[in-house]
């Protein structure tokens, strides 16, 4: 036992019954987590790598994976290993020993519970064989290019990896853009630089994909350089929206998705001290929404949405207002069902954005207008070579080959894929899915077939930490019903067609998306009558 190796104390064996976790001390504002799965008992680091959710409020499997009660992560507490994204670290695993009176104790190495988060273990690879020459390219600097180049490694793929990035920075956590406007890239990064270089991946970034040739396996980058692959993985994300409008083209009328957006933003915002700016927000999106809040405190916030309610067609008109109410307490002002006309420079400034025109004739003063309506896939290099949906996303098998393409993978936004509980094409714009996509495409180009069967885990920040799982069916839900109070932030909002909840949104009362999701991923989800009738879901083990 090394010197900084303690013996914990947890208990008596009788204590423990299968599916219980606890968190036990190792010293002051440090634990472990200790979990019983079929009779065996398990110790590992206490928090969630990604955001540090202590995983004793989250759920425990009969497989022996707990589930983060905020954001969906997995990991295996026999191991530590990641199950499933947005993890990117695994927790330390610790050696646990019953005794013949039945007392146990956990030898706890306290500088790894300490750091709580472990890279997984991965294998270095190889170089490339020639400069413009990689086994794997990967299109695209986010969350599924990240994901898929690690889980390679962590799968034991050594050959030569190459992520190419129209940014100029390596990949961020994009969800902290809208919801805290930061504005520096290695803030946010995902991985730092000594992180690629460790595995031999090769980062390029300020670098934009022209076309691709399949036939040759090449691709011609916006220097004029090509590189040639042996697979090729798009994973190229989407470009925001913009409005078929006069006035979108003029100054500080901008779009939310990367640091220089941000940046952008920040400036002409200023720090709203001595003088607070009109911020239009256009848009009811999540994005457009965290954004407003981000934004409340330094501007004066106007948001200009075409429903009844915010996220109406996803939250329901109920759930909608009672975010909206709260947004308002914040001083962030609404229009809805508003149909935009124009938007007119400045008086003071002909090259600025200076009003919001409404086709009503209502009118907004605008210093900043955000346009949050939207993403389209980043598919244009793929155009000459498949047939596009109508939005711009491809068709990729189950096991995200582009459809008509040798060697060619597809994955995150842009990805319509085969949904493995229903058998239906489905395509979702979330951080969370992409790095799942990427977790299962590497696991099936390493020789070890999944299919993707996840149930889409979203989150937002809307005052307080909105949560929500859905399924491939959600979209078209026909009847929702709430428990707890929507105006109090604290709330359970079930979504149904016929009997069956399709999705389940909630704030305040975690680790219920968690469950619901492994529930709904497995069939095992109560009907709408039982729950109205009071059943809990949380009383369903998994």
């Amino acid at each position: 036992m090394s010197s900084s190796t303690q013996r914990v104390a947890a208990g008596k064996r009788s204590d423990w019954k299968d599916g219980q976790m606890k968190a036990i001390e190792v010293a002051k504002e440090l634990n472990v987590l200790v979990s019983c799965v079929q009779g065996q008992l398990y110790a590992t680091s206490a928090k969630c790598t990604h955001y540090g959710a202590p995983l004793v409020n989250g759920v425990l499997d009969s497989s022996g994976c707990v589930t983060c009660p905020w954001h969906g992560a997995k990991f295996h507490v026999q191991t530590g290993d990641i199950e499933d994204a947005p993890a990117l670290d695994a927790l330390y695993s610790f050696r646990v020993e019953v005794e013949q009176d039945g007392s146990v104790f956990v030898n706890v190495d306290q500088e790894a519970a300490k750091a709580n988060n472990r890279r997984p273990q991965c294998v270095k690879g190889r170089k490339a064989t020639g400069a413009e020459k990689a086994a794997t390219l990967v299109i695209g600097g986010g969350a599924a290019a990240t994901s898929v180049t690690q889980a390679l490694r962590e799968n034991g793929f050594d050959g030569a990896i190459t992520i190419v990035s129209s940014e100029a920075y390596l990949p961020i956590d994009r969800t902290k853009l809208s919801k805290a406007l930061i504005d520096d890239p290695e803030k946010v990064q995902l991985r730092d630089a000594s992180f690629f270089a460790d595995l031999g991946i090769d980062v390029r970034t300020g670098l934009a994909v022209e076309k691709i040739d399949p036939k040759a396996k090449s691709v011609k980058l916006s220097d004029g350089s090509s590189l040639t692959y042996e697979r090729l993985i798009c994973a190229s994300g989407g470009s925001p929206k913009k409005l078929p409008l006069d006035g979108v083209d003029l100054e500080n009328v901008f779009v939310l998705r990367t640091i220089e957006h941000t940046k952008a933003i920040n400036a002409a915002l200023g720090d709203g001290k001595s003088d607070k700016k009109n911020l239009v927000i256009i848009g009811t999106s999540w994005i457009g929404l965290e954004a407003a809040i981000a934004s409340a405190e330094r501007a004066n916030v106007q948001v200009v949405g075409m429903d009844e309610a915010p996220f109406q067609s996803i939250l329901g008109k109920e759930v909608g207002n009672a975010l909206r109410k709260n947004h308002e307490k914040k001083g962030i002002k609404f229009a809805m069902q508003a149909e935009l006309s124009h938007l007119e420079p400045s008086k003071s400034d002909k090259s600025k954005v200076g009003t919001v025109h409404l086709k009503d004739g209502t009118s907004f003063p605008a210093d900043v207008v955000l346009l949050a309506v939207g993403v389209a896939p980043r598919t244009e290099y793929l155009a000459d070579h498949v047939e596009l949906n109508k939005d711009k996303s491809v068709n990729v098998d189950k096991h995200f080959a582009v459809e008509g393409l040798s060697d060619v993978y597809a994955i995150g936004d842009i990805a319509s894929y085969i949904d493995a509980n229903t058998n239906s094409r489905y395509r979702i714009e979330h951080w969370n899915v992409a790095q799942g996509h990427g977790r299962v495409l590497a696991s099936n180009l390493t020789g070890k077939p999944q299919v993707y069967d996840k149930v889409p885990y979203f989150w937002s920040a809307q005052g307080a930490q909105l949560r929500y799982a859905g399924t491939s069916e959600a979209p078209g839900w026909e009847d929702s019903f709430t428990t707890g109070n929507p105006d109090e932030l604290k709330f359970a909002a079930y979504y149904t067609k016929a009997d069956r909840i399709v999705a389940v949104a909630t704030m305040g009362t975690d680790p219920l998306v968690s469950h619901s999701s492994n529930l709904l991923r497995l069939g095992k989800m109560p009907s709408a009558k039982d729950v109205r009738g009071g059943l809990d879901p949380l009383s369903i083990q998994i």
